[in-house]
């Protein structure tokens, strides 16, 4: 495996990432969903982002994150058990 330092970064993306997958930016929104997310979640940030990027595009989350699947069945966002 390929070591890569913050600088390198853009490569890692080119490198690595497939094309048909879109990559989106943190937007505001998505950031102030991340903080004021309905229901209750537990309050690691890069999940919470996580949540409320999937929930902000809409599209479905797909995860093996048990915490995750619990909270999107309280039907805040679609999610795929990556798990099964």
């Amino acid at each position: 495996m390929r070591y890569y330092s913050t600088l390198d970064v853009v490569l890692l993306v080119r490198e690595h990432v497939d094309t048909r997958v879109r990559l989106l930016p943190i937007e505001p929104a998505i950031a102030i969903d991340s903080v004021r997310l309905p229901g209750s979640f537990h309050a690691d940030p890069a999940d919470r982002l996580i949540l409320a990027t999937a929930r902000y595009s809409r599209a479905p989350l797909i995860t093996a994150d048990s915490a995750m699947i619990e909270y999107a069945g309280g039907g805040h966002l679609r999610v795929v058990d990556a798990s099964l």
